[in-house]
């Protein structure tokens, strides 16, 4: 709801109770209720974002966590192949005469 909604709101009740007898004192106590209960209840969902989102944030911080611990096992697995790999390469006798060595480099090459 924008300002002239609620301008045109007041207005209108403004003129409802002062034409039932209502003087303008008591109309703006009334307007100060009705502002400060929905003040209250703003604060109230405000409060309850504000849980809400400290508990996706804490999630979201765990799977980052998760997340980097994986992508570091992957990337060590991935320096262990590479280095069987090379140790194959170096010491084997293929592709001229080909060998056990010379298999397991084929492998590890298969999966980098």
């Amino acid at each position: 709801m924008n300002l002239a909604d609620l301008q045109a709101r007041a207005d209108a009740a403004l003129r409802s109770e002062l034409a039932q007898g209502m003087t303008p004192h008591v109309h703006l106590f009334n307007l100060i209720a009705d502002q400060s209960a929905a003040l209250r209840s703003q604060a109230a969902e405000i409060e309850r974002l504000k849980v809400e989102l400290d508990a996706t944030k804490k999630r979201l911080d765990k799977s980052d966590e998760l997340l980097r611990d994986e992508f570091a096992q992957k990337q060590d697995a991935l320096a262990t192949l590479r280095a069987i790999a090379e140790y194959s390469h170096e010491r084997s006798t293929g592709p001229a005469v080909e060998d056990a060595l010379w298999e397991v480099r084929r492998m590890a090459y298969e999966q980098l």
